[in-house]
């Protein structure tokens, strides 16, 4: 959430806690794995679209990546550190 501070600013602010993690930390974590982990499967993604059909793929991405993101926004605490990284091993 966007907050304009008094100095004229404009300051994002979170307004809650997500799943009680402190997002400078732990959430700071998750999407770092997220980024390391999509770049590292880069070879593994092409490799994926040269074997199957590409919308073969698309389907199977698509359906774990809805997966993954439910487990990550509506699942527990310890599910979501898990699924919110683990969307980078998809193939986009």
């Amino acid at each position: 959430m966007w907050v304009l501070s008094k100095d004229c600013r404009l300051d994002f602010k979170v307004p809650r806690p997500i799943h009680g993690f402190d997002p400078h930390t732990t959430g700071a974590t998750a999407v770092s794995w997220f980024w390391g982990i999509a770049h590292r499967w880069l070879f593994h993604r092409q490799l994926l679209l040269k074997i199957f059909d590409s919308r073969k793929v698309l389907i199977g991405t698509c359906i774990g990546a809805l997966l993954c993101v439910t487990a990550a926004l509506f699942g527990p605490a310890d599910i979501a550190v898990i699924a919110f990284p683990a969307i980078g091993l998809l193939p986009r």
